[in-house]
């Protein structure tokens, strides 16, 4: 169990060494790039600020989601659920 949870440990630490490096995702060409901004009595602390940088990506990924799904519904909006048809609903 602890071998596992180890190896759990350092997928992810990988996972957002990877994906925290300055690059550009979806969320920030579609939605704007938003800059975090870590407090300089946390930068000491390498797993507050990992921890940061991975919510950071979670956050990019739901907005995303959201925003598609707003899209998809956008010709909904407004439309009483009377008149949608059973597909619609």
């Amino acid at each position: 169990m602890k071998n596992t949870i180890s190896c759990l440990l350092v997928a992810c630490t990988l996972v957002l060494m990877t994906s925290c490096g300055g690059k550009h995702n979806a969320a920030d060409d579609k939605l704007g790039k938003l800059e975090i901004e870590i407090p300089a009595e946390l930068m000491d602390h390498k797993d507050v600020v990992e921890f940061i940088q991975g919510m950071n990506e979670v956050t990019d990924e739901y907005a995303l989601m959201i925003d598609n799904t707003m899209e998809d519904v956008g010709e909904y909006v407004g439309v009483d659920e009377s008149e949608l048809g059973m597909m619609d609903k």
